[in-house]
């Protein structure tokens, strides 16, 4: 039977004074990132590598008097996406690489406010990059993948949540609920869903 350590996951910076996720992701090297909130009330992420916090704030979104980042993936070679909102409570995308943010717009959102837009969920280290938006009929799953050539580079899929280093999708979930508003109260028997995407789909 493998024995496992357990390890406390917990930012010196956190205040504990709003509900946040703790550590969210990991890869193959031990690197975690999650989210915590400071003395002013304001969520950011984290990544925690070789025992060090390192504090990942999304500059447009810090500037807002409610701030959120939080990062939700995390790649083998150290690639970050999550989502942060912005002044008008609007959600956005975004990609953390070599010191770098970069937004994650799906064209297809158009639903802002109330914690609305586009949420990037995961990454894989071909720099496939899965989430979801919010259109007028609801939410979607998106599959960002500038490989395939086609500009803009975003593929509407079916909620996905997590991404294989093959080019297809294994497992499908409906995204994580918001923060905030959280979806406690949708019916357990709503949130998962398993699925296999064609690569070939198109829009």
């Amino acid at each position: 039977m493998p024995v496992y350590t357990y390890t406390t996951i917990d930012d010196p910076l956190d205040t504990g004074t709003m509900a946040t996720f703790g550590g969210l992701a990991i890869n193959n090297s031990g690197q975690i990132v999650g989210n915590y909130t400071d003395s002013n009330g304001k969520v950011h992420g984290f990544l925690y590598s070789n025992s060090t916090y390192t504090t990942l704030t999304v500059p447009s979104g810090g500037m807002v008097p409610f701030a959120v980042t939080v990062p939700l993936g995390i790649n083998n070679l150290g690639q970050i996406v999550g989502e942060y909102a912005d002044a008008s409570n609007t959600v956005h995308g975004f990609l953390y690489s070599d010191g770098n943010y970069t937004n994650l717009e799906d064209p297809l959102a158009n639903v802002t406010g109330s914690f609305n837009g586009t949420l990037a969920q995961g990454i894989n280290d071909t720099d496939q990059i899965v989430g979801s938006y919010d259109d007028a009929s609801g939410r979607h799953g998106f599959l960002f993948d500038t490989s395939r050539g086609i500009i803009p580079p975003y593929f509407t899929l079916n909620d996905p949540s997590a991404i294989q280093d093959r080019r297809d999708l294994f497992r499908c979930e409906r995204p994580l609920a918001r923060f905030p508003p959280y979806d406690h109260a949708e019916p357990a028997s709503a949130r998962w869903h398993y699925c296999r995407h064609d690569p070939a789909a198109r829009r």
